[in-house]
């Protein structure tokens, strides 16, 4: 995964604006962060909703699994109760995750909408 990121930071160091190369270093992140994540994290984060880390796993392996909406509604949900930088880890990993969506995804104007009211 470190490769795959630096080739493509790589193209992003010569073409800043390349938005291909950008969200590809996304994909590269999640599927790193999900390599050695264990799938039983999934359920401890449902008994534990405070847990910001266990949330931010769990978000991880249900967008992977493809189940985008359940991991949208997971960081919303999660984004809403913390704050301080805990609150930007989730506002950050929420971005990730609309970003790889695409600007075209149906679901991605209302997260966007939602986050913006959970954030202000």
């Amino acid at each position: 995964y470190e490769l795959a990121r630096q080739r493509f930071q790589a193209i992003l160091d010569v073409e800043p604006a390349n938005a291909s190369a950008a969200v590809a270093i996304r994909q590269v992140d999640l599927l790193a962060r999900v390599a050695t994540s264990d799938p039983s994290v999934v359920d401890a984060a449902d008994t534990q909703p405070g847990d910001v880390a266990l949330q931010l796993s769990a978000a991880d392996l249900t967008m992977v699994a493809g189940d985008a909406d359940s991991a949208l509604r997971r960081l919303l949900d999660l984004l809403a109760r913390t704050g301080g930088d805990e609150r930007d880890l989730v506002r950050q990993r929420l971005v990730d995750f609309l970003e790889l969506l695409g600007p075209d995804d149906p679901r991605v104007g209302p997260a966007r909408r939602e986050m913006a009211r959970a954030l202000f």
